[in-house]
Parts: structure tokens; sequence; C-alpha cells
């Protein structure tokens, strides 16, 4: 399980990299968008830089998936739950984990 990502195109700022690829892979649009901030991927190993955005006011559009995404699901959970996937080692990409750490921290300070 993981959070919607990709890269970012030539000419696009975070903000609307972020909003495209969240269309492309759940179908929803965010009135509105917050970076939480900036962390590297792979710390030794690549130099990747990678953006947690927090998006709010979903509204469901249509999906546009493209030949090689491999979502075969959309799955909501709440906060407690996330945690709990967390904590069980079901959610291990490393990207969800600290973006979802990045809204955790910011919503306790």
């Amino acid at each position: 399980m993981e959070l919607p990502a990709g890269g970012i195109e030539e000419g696009e700022n975070i903000k609307k990299a972020a909003l495209r690829e969240l269309k492309k892979e759940t179908g929803f649009h965010a009135k509105k968008t917050k970076i939480l901030g900036k962390f590297h991927t792979t710390t030794g190993v690549s130099d990747q830089t990678a953006y947690a955005i927090l998006a709010t006011d979903l509204v469901k559009k249509e999906r546009q998936l493209d030949q090689f995404e491999e979502i075969t699901s959309l799955k909501f959970f709440s906060v407690d739950k996330i945690k709990k996937l967390i904590a069980k080692n079901v959610i291990k990409d490393g990207p969800t984990i600290i973006a979802f750490s990045m809204y955790l921290f910011q919503n306790e300070l």
C-alpha cells in the first residue's frame, strides 16, 4: 500500500505535479494542497528528492492510468488505522511512511 506518487514534468511546479498524479492514479482532484515538506528518498544511494503534499477538499473525477500503472484498487483509512498498518508492517513503502509522519508531526505541534 502506498500514497499516489510520481515525477515533476518539465515546466510543472510541485503542486501542479501532485494534482496531476492524484487525478491520474485515483481519479480525485484536490481543491487545496499544502506542501508538508521534502525529503531524500534513498540517502547515500541517490540524491533524489521527493515532496510530501497534503491534498484536501477532494472531488471525484475520472482516473487516467497509463499503461505502466499497476494500481488495482483504492482504499481509504482513518489516521489511526494507518498508524496500525505501519506498526504491523503492512504499509512498507518508505516515502508513504515519511509523508504520513510529516503529516502527523505538523498536526501534533
